[in-house]
């Protein structure tokens, strides 16, 4: 069943506090998305709670895009972004934290976690995803990927919490420089649509886990994001 949502803070200098529980019965399927932004140019404030649980059997799959304001080249007004909220992508806000957790509790049990946080400007974005394994052979997924231009910050945080640990980790950062998009603008190609293009290309294992509907959404958002930015 799916359940599309959409909030919009559309007034300025106010507060938006959001509290989403979402059940799944036995053997239920569930597909929450959600949209959000913010227009204005002066400080808001978007809080909120995103609350999913899972029966046996059972399947919820949770999308999120975000774009808000993210105050300007000086680093003045923007939303402030505080979630607990499981595919996300998140282009918008001065200030974002958010922090998604999953606790496999039944055995046999997955979680999937899929990222996308991309910064520019002097936005500060702190993301991350907490997988607590409590059943037995449970399994969990995290991609977790960050894209900076200008003076932004990109943080992660994440924790995987299980009895016997035998996790691996990979890790890889990767920079776009201008030897890179020189390389393309000598064959008429500017670099706008180089730097979408790279990004979509590191990214697209995450965007096809969204909704058809947020494909298009996405692209745009890419392409208004990285105007003037490089590296």
């Amino acid at each position: 069943m799916p359940i599309p949502t959409y909030f919009m803070i559309n007034a300025m200098e106010t507060g938006q506090f959001e509290r989403t529980l979402d059940v799944a019965e036995e053997r239920s399927f569930v597909e929450y998305g959600e949209g959000c932004t913010a227009p204005y140019d002066t400080n808001q404030l978007h809080a909120a709670v995103v609350e999913l649980y899972c029966r046996e059997g059972a399947k919820i799959k949770y999308s999120t895009v975000q774009k808000a304001y993210v105050g300007d080249e000086q680093g003045k007004g923007g939303i402030y972004n505080f979630l607990t909220e499981v595919t996300q992508v998140e282009t918008g806000s001065a200030i974002t934290m958010k922090y998604p957790s999953m606790v496999l509790e039944s055995d046999d049990s997955v979680g999937e976690f899929y990222s996308v946080a991309l910064t520019n400007n002097y936005q500060q974005a702190d993301t991350g995803t907490t997988m607590i394994h409590k059943g037995k052979n449970t399994k969990s997924r995290i991609i977790s990927k960050g894209i900076s231009a200008g003076h932004s910050r990109n943080c992660y945080r994440g924790l995987v919490q299980v009895k016997n640990p035998s996790a691996r980790v990979m890790r890889v950062s990767q920079k776009i420089g201008k030897d890179q998009l020189f390389y393309f603008q000598q064959r008429g190609i500017d670099h706008e649509r180089v730097l979408a293009a790279m990004i979509f290309r590191f990214c697209r294992e995450i965007f096809n886990k969204l909704p058809d509907e947020f494909g298009a959404e996405v692209n745009q958002l890419i392409g208004i994001k990285l105007e003037g930015s490089v590296g």
